[in-house]
């Protein structure tokens, strides 16, 4: 008895053994994996300057802030992203994306400013946008800043010589930039307008009930006279019309006879005499 009690821990520990040798190999491969994905997402993660890290959070903020439809209307959300945007660009000088930074600030101070319809708001993101143009003349948000500068002087400021200011400096500057053919096109509305104001926004704002009487139009010398449409009645001339005679009847004082048929089979026979040269005669057998 004792020795197949031997035995039987004798297989028992073999047999774990093996259970162990088998199941060691994957583990410890799983093991490693989880250890070198979790080493290369810290080292990835902190190796990204905090800079960068405050701009991508203030970018989803943004995008958080515009599917709130509360708080998207309210001034404190905007002007705190504007902060923290311009906190960015002023923490680190030696980052790269310092312009990028700047041009976020004056993005948020110009959707202030058309939820808010203040001029001030409009000035602040009109300064920030020419700084950008001014400290980081070779970025490629350079003229992108003139030109939205350039809107926003004509449309909110009522400011055109300004505006034909930046415009001109965007040409000048930036005669293959992206931004070329929008600013020709805002050049040549403010000049060909007569009031000095051809931005529609500023338009729409300065004039929003405006109404326009039509004009009757003038024949040119050598026109044809239009032709009349055939299908189109002409108005008649108005005329009395005479009374309806009344005309006499011609058998005025006799009363139709009765036909025979009229009669009801039984209707007395005072009326069947009366009758009776109405009817037919009897038929004989």
């Amino acid at each position: 008895m004792a020795r197949k009690n031997k035995n039987l821990r004798r297989t028992e520990k073999t047999s774990r053994k093996a259970v162990l040798t088998r199941l060691l190999p994957p583990l410890v491969f799983l093991l490693a994996l989880c250890l070198l994905v979790v080493c290369f997402y810290d080292s990835g993660y902190t190796s990204l300057p905090p800079t960068a890290q405050r701009y991508d959070t203030a970018k989803a903020d943004i995008q958080a802030l515009l599917q709130d439809s509360r708080r998207v209307n309210q001034r404190e959300p905007w002007e705190k992203l504007a902060a923290e945007f311009q906190d960015i660009y002023k923490a680190d000088p030696a980052w790269p994306n310092r312009p990028a930074a700047l041009f976020r600030a004056a993005e948020c101070l110009e959707d202030l400013a058309r939820r808010s319809f203040a001029r001030s708001d409009a000035q602040k993101a009109v300064t920030v946008y020419t700084a950008v143009a001014d400290r980081h003349a070779a970025s490629r948000l350079a003229d992108d800043a003139l030109f939205r500068a350039a809107r926003l002087s004509a449309a909110w400021l009522k400011d055109d010589a300004g505006a034909l200011t930046l415009l001109a400096r965007l040409k000048s500057q930036y005669p293959r930039g992206d931004m070329l053919p929008q600013a020709l096109a805002l050049e040549k509305a403010l000049r060909a307008s007569a009031e000095g104001r051809t931005a529609p926004e500023a338009r729409q704002a300065r004039t929003p009930h405006r109404t326009w009487t039509p004009q009757p139009l003038r024949p040119s010398p050598g026109a044809r006279p239009p032709r009349r449409n055939p299908l189109r009645r002409r108005p008649r001339p108005h005329r009395q019309i005479p009374p309806r005679r009344r005309l006499p009847n011609r058998i005025p004082n006799r009363r139709p006879r009765p036909h025979w048929r009229r009669l009801r089979p039984n209707s007395s026979p005072g009326r069947r005499k009366a009758c009776r040269g109405a009817m037919p005669p009897p038929r004989r057998p």
